[in-house]
């Protein structure tokens, strides 16, 4: 197995806006997701919550979107 050419620090990682993302998630859904992807897992299966916190977190200054409903 090849070895990364650099990782970050724990302090960057713990900093880190997805690292803050997954613990916003975490509080909110009482999910105790440690990776990027558990939170995408729960992205696909989950989209109208993980964008309306995603507007949240990201602090956009904008009406959402309307999340229409996938068709069946």
């Amino acid at each position: 197995m090849k070895l990364p050419l650099w990782e970050p620090s724990a302090e960057r990682k713990r900093n880190a806006n997805i690292t803050r993302f997954i613990g916003l998630v975490n509080e909110r859904y009482g999910t105790k997701f440690t990776t990027y992807n558990e939170l995408h897992q729960w992205s696909i299966s989950n989209l109208a919550d993980f964008w309306a916190l995603m507007w949240e977190f990201g602090e956009i200054k904008a009406p959402p979107p309307v999340m229409s409903q996938p068709r069946l």
